[in-house]
């Protein structure tokens, strides 16, 4: 079943959706991230009908349903809270939609039993909304979603109450009912790994505007813009001038310190551009690495502790600061102090050059 948004655009309470367009394909797992109030819920709630759009359409399966009512759309849909009827067990809750559309008992029954069991919630279908966890509640909101058999399915993030157990186990649970019914799902979250470990195709949208649309494997190694890119832990951002290259490279000049990146980015010669390169794909050492297409020297100026990782920050001798993600014991082990003399290095493949033109974009 496939989804087309149009041209959607919709303003309420400061969250806008600007000339939304997303082509949702049939029997896909499409993911749409983004940041908190990017207007990630807002879409979903336009799709189902919740909220009225104020221009553009949405077509189902060929089928224009922008003024069709919410319950005739055959949507199934998670919200960000679970919004379980109170004075309803667990099993009623699940049957809910059944019930309405007159489904014969028996097969109201072993349709719940079974999508419960899935869930690991039989044993809870008795109780009542107030009494479970909220990973617990989250799925038995799913379980409702999943019971009618949609033709679409809808996840306002779905496993964001859950303990990282139950994450990855929902997670593994969503892929093979969205592959073995091939239902077309449309996941809404805020976490990368989650984004990039379900999603076949995805968006990352920022301000109500969608920034970047494609697989997870472009977006990830080929960033439209800074948003894009910071977004995706592309922490060291550069703008620059090109100039030749050989070998199959291009060199960005970033205020006297030159960059080697692949040929295939290359906007053209003297243009400018913005670069940049994740944290950790960079080395550190106290030696120039000889064979390496970019190795720079540098002073650390600081570092971090963030758990299992050291960001630390090296000020190369032209002056651009570049931050270096290394693991806690690789940092120790090193012996790296502030005012310490070190090379950095790191390959013309992992240089991504995420736009051209005088200002950096996003």
């Amino acid at each position: 079943m496939s989804l087309s948004v149009a041209g959607v655009n919709r303003s309420c309470g400061g969250v806008s959706l600007k000339d939304i367009r997303l082509e949702i394909r049939s029997g896909e797992y499409f993911v749409l991230l983004g940041p908190t109030g990017a207007g990630k819920t807002m879409l979903l709630e336009t799709i189902m009908g919740i909220r009225r759009q104020d221009s553009g359409k949405i077509v189902l399966d060929g089928a224009d349903i922008t003024d069709m009512p919410t319950e005739r759309r055959g949507i199934g849909y998670v919200p960000q809270q679970s919004l379980l009827f109170p004075h309803m067990s667990v099993r009623r809750n699940v049957e809910f939609g059944l019930r309405i559309r007159s489904a014969p008992m028996a097969e109201m029954r072993a349709r719940t039993d079974s999508v419960l069991a899935e869930l690991g919630m039989l044993g809870l279908a008795d109780r009542s909304p107030a009494s479970l966890s909220g990973g617990e509640t989250q799925k038995a909101a799913l379980a409702r979603a999943m019971v009618i058999e949609p033709r679409i399915v809808l996840l306002d993030e779905p496993l964001s109450a859950m303990d990282p157990e139950t994450r990855h186990t929902l997670r593994a649970y969503l892929k093979r009912k969205q592959a073995e019914a091939g239902t077309s799902f449309l996941h809404v979250t805020h976490d990368q790994i989650e984004a990039f470990s379900m999603a076949n195709r995805m968006a990352l949208i920022r301000g109500g505007i969608i920034m970047q649309t494609g697989s997870p494997r472009e977006i990830f190694s080929s960033p439209k813009n800074e948003f894009v890119a910071r977004f995706l832990g592309y922490e060291n951002i550069f703008e620059g001038q090109q100039a030749p290259g050989a070998d199959g490279l291009i060199s960005v000049d970033i205020g006297g310190a030159v960059i080697k990146a692949p040929a295939g980015s290359a906007k053209g010669e003297g243009s400018r551009c913005v670069l940049g390169i994740r944290a950790d794909e960079i080395a550190i050492s106290e030696e120039p690495d000889r064979e390496s297409a970019n190795s720079l020297k540098g002073i650390i100026e600081g570092y971090a502790e963030l758990g299992a990782i050291v960001k630390v920050s090296v000020r190369i001798e032209m002056g651009a600061l570049i931050l270096v993600a290394l693991m806690v014991n690789a940092f120790i082990g090193a012996g790296l102090d502030r005012g310490k003399t070190v090379w950095i290095s790191f390959s013309p493949g992992s240089v991504k050059i995420i736009a051209a033109g005088s200002a950096l974009t996003g």
